[in-house]
């Protein structure tokens, strides 16, 4: 499993690797004999390369709160697929799926001036419909797929015209 820890607006490359002797940590670029046992609660037991340490976890949607060897941090968890698409998307006027679906309802099309926050479309993904809306004002340029279409996460649904409306 490979994820990344944001720490301080820093991100360290994180996986869990299965080995036949338990789990090997690696992050960053150093590799680690790693095993958390929960205790009881929030206490928990981190054996790193055979030493033990008491470690308390607190869990808060994607951060994780950590307090071990006299120290605390925050720490959030990403996906580095996840993360990546969302630094493409930074500044692109382009609606991307949230998740897997199929687009159900269209309620734009392109060259339609569109108001923040106005809806987009509908999609469903897993027998649940979710309600797809524009981020900021605009004209929709591209409708990249019709009714009944099916779709990845992170596909474009919409793209927005760059500057305000006209």
């Amino acid at each position: 499993m490979k994820l990344e820890v944001k720490l301080h607006d820093k991100f360290l490359p994180v996986a869990l690797i299965h080995a036949l002797d338990g789990y090997r940590l690696r992050l960053a670029d150093s590799d680690y004999e790693a095993e958390l046992v929960q205790v009881e609660g929030p206490l928990h037991r981190l054996s790193l390369d055979g030493r033990d340490h008491e470690v308390w976890l607190a869990a808060k949607g994607a951060a994780v709160f950590v307090h071990a060897l006299g120290q605390s941090w925050e720490l959030e968890l990403l996906d580095p697929i996840d993360r990546a698409a969302d630094e493409r998307s930074e500044g692109d006027s382009t609606v991307r799926a949230p998740m897997p679906g199929v687009v159900v309802q269209l309620d734009v099309s392109a060259g339609e001036e569109v108001a923040k926050g106005q809806p987009l479309l509908v999609i469903e993904s897993m027998k649940l419909e979710t309600l797809i809306t524009a981020k900021e004002a605009g004209v929709v340029e591209t409708v990249h797929l019709c009714v009944g279409e099916s779709f990845d996460k992170n596909l474009p649904l919409v793209t927005m015209q760059e500057g305000e409306c006209p």
